[in-house]
């Protein structure tokens, strides 16, 4: 792990440099590694030498920029937006990012499907879990093939070739689970 200097090994570097000491010897007496002395000598060089003020000044912009907050963090309308679109459009993850791609209306935002179910796993979009993503519609697709969203798969333990039976009790279809895959 990288060590930091102090703003007063900082100017201890530039007095021992200054007096001609080897890099070697400067890592000794300011009891760092030597490549912690070449990066704070890169680090701190102006027009080729070394200003600890400069340096001081190059980390703390340093530290001052990690960690900073992403688009989802930054904008609460944005925030708004995406919930808005989950909770009452009943968009998929998917289906809001292609929707933030195509209306202009924020400069930046989410561009991958990741980025919005990291911020809904930090509580970052009001009101929205992973269990608001639960779609319990189905479409039916050309030549009467269905989708059977993924959480219902999972939660009854689904699989490609198992078996369903279909029932029609007025309007309701009821499929019941009857041979899994391999049973013969």
């Amino acid at each position: 792990m990288y060590k930091q200097l102090t703003y007063m090994q900082r100017k201890e570097l530039k007095r021992l440099l200054d007096t001609g000491c080897s890099k070697a010897d400067i890592a000794e007496k300011l009891g760092v590694h030597i490549a912690t002395v070449y990066r704070e000598l890169s680090r701190g060089d102006v027009d080729g030498s070394y200003d600890p003020d400069f340096a001081e000044k190059s980390y703390r912009a340093m530290i001052a920029a990690r960690g900073s907050k992403s688009v989802i963090d930054r904008n609460p309308n944005l925030r708004e937006a995406i919930a808005n679109f989950i909770l009452k459009d009943k968009l998929s993850v998917g289906q809001v990012v292609d929707r933030l791609q195509q209306s202009k209306e924020f400069e930046t935002y989410p561009t991958t499907k990741q980025t919005l179910y990291n911020a809904i796993d930090k509580g970052l979009i009001p009101g929205v879990t992973r269990d608001s993503l639960k779609s319990n519609t189905t479409v039916v697709f050309s030549d009467g093939l269905i989708h059977i969203a993924k959480w219902i798969r999972d939660e009854l333990g689904l699989e490609d070739g198992d078996q369903l039976k279909a029932e029609v009790k007025g309007n309701q279809i009821i499929y019941t689970k009857i041979k899994e895959k391999g049973d013969k």
